[in-house]
């Protein structure tokens, strides 16, 4: 009989690394997006749709890097560096979204 169970433990070391580090970049477009909305519901004074949103946000994080920590360190550092390339990406969309509205990010002067 043929076992359906899914283990990623027993696959090949870079792939399951690989796996991670497409996880963690999803995991950060997602986290760094909602930050997003988090802060446009802060500011338009929707405040319990913000601690949903927040409370949302930290608990699918850590519930993911909870479920790789089982896959060793490897994998956990790999899903670290996606969330950071992540990061990068988000906070890129989100100054260029800025600039074209003439709102300078927190930091950042707007060119006259």
């Amino acid at each position: 009989m043929i076992s359906a169970q899914f283990d990623m433990v027993s696959w090949p070391w870079f792939i399951t690394v690989f796996a991670a580090l497409i996880a963690g970049v999803a995991l950060g477009l997602l986290h760094f997006s909602a930050l997003w909305w988090n802060c446009r519901s802060f500011a338009e004074g929707r405040i319990g749709f913000a601690l949903l949103v927040q409370l949302a946000r930290f608990a699918i994080l850590i519930l993911a890097f909870v479920g790789l920590v089982k896959l060793g360190a490897g994998p956990l550092l790999a899903a670290a560096l996606g969330l950071l390339l992540a990061r990068g990406a988000v906070r890129r969309r989100v100054e260029r979204q800025a600039d074209r509205a003439g709102q300078a990010p927190a930091g950042r002067e707007i060119a006259s």
